[in-house]
């Protein structure tokens, strides 16, 4: 049984208003301790909620929570990442383009008098081997 829209809200309500009820959860890892505390401030602002419901919500959350935790390699690719292998990788073939590009440049500005615009400078630059 999960517990409906409105006493969630009066909850959510009572919690963001109750300095002292944060406090006393403050730090308590065990649910049905937290159930309880929460329980009791539920009952002393007119909601009408059981430990045993708290539990039962606090594990369905939990399991609902855990279902969507995404994976470090999931995050990696949601936030453009790549991993250390992908990342040399693309150096790799990176640096291979550029390469090519000097290189098909340099030949080309080889056989492009040196006041022709086309030479853009690169000719007289060695970047790559070969």
């Amino acid at each position: 049984m999960t517990l409906s829209v409105t006493t969630l809200s009066q909850l959510q309500q009572v919690m963001t208003n109750d300095q002292g009820l944060q406090i006393k959860l403050k730090g308590i890892v065990d649910t049905q301790q937290a159930a309880a505390i929460v329980a009791e401030a539920a009952a002393q602002h007119g909601i009408t909620v059981t430990q045993a419901e708290l539990v039962q919500h606090f594990a369905e959350s939990r399991n609902t929570l855990a279902d969507q935790v995404l994976s470090d390699a999931e995050l990696d690719a949601v936030a453009g990442g790549f991993s250390r292998d992908e990342f040399i990788a693309i150096s790799v073939f990176s640096l291979g383009i550029g390469c090519l590009w000097i290189s098909v440049d340099r030949n080309r500005s080889k056989a492009l008098p040196s006041d022709d615009p086309m030479r853009m400078g690169l000719g007289t630059v060695e970047f790559c081997v070969g």
